[in-house]
């Protein structure tokens, strides 16, 4: 039932590719084209998930209220996609990270920090993780990871 969440992740964990380089640009593959399009995409979806999760649970402002289980549904899926993510980034070459940083950041700010607190022992291990792992050679997978940590 959570496809979806596996898809977001897949999409921010592609590296761009330029023929057949790692770099930024096209991967030439038709479809969506640009790889950068793709994780703006998946970030959309992050956005508009989110979103629809905060009026179910209550915290849209919206005047109607839907039964516990509807909001708590939307809390499972806001979950799986956190776990989703945290987990593409530890399984993830450091070429292929930005996408998920960039999909975990915007994820934790549309869901607040009351939400995130609950999970800080694993968005800590993740990102400690990050910077342990990214190349000591390649300063800018190495800034991109810490600038995960301190977000």
């Amino acid at each position: 039932p959570f496809v979806l969440n596996e898809a977001i992740a897949a999409a921010l964990a592609e590296p761009n590719v330029v023929g057949g380089k790692t770099g930024e640009g096209s991967d030439g593959g038709g479809g969506f084209g640009d790889r950068r399009g793709r994780r703006e995409v998946a970030l959309d979806l992050i956005e508009c998930i989110i979103e629809i999760g905060n009026k179910i649970g209550g915290g849209g402002g919206g005047k109607s209220v839907p039964a516990p289980s509807v909001a708590r549904v939307a809390d499972l899926f806001a979950e799986d996609l956190l776990s989703r993510l945290l987990g593409a980034l530890r399984t993830t070459p450091w070429n292929g990270r930005p996408g998920l940083f960039a999909g975990a950041l915007r994820f934790l700010a549309l869901r607040g920090q009351t939400w995130s607190l609950h999970y800080e022992p694993d968005l800590m291990q993740s990102a400690l993780f990050a910077v342990r792992d990214s190349p000591g050679e390649v300063p800018r997978g190495a800034r991109e990871a810490v600038e995960f940590y301190v977000g």
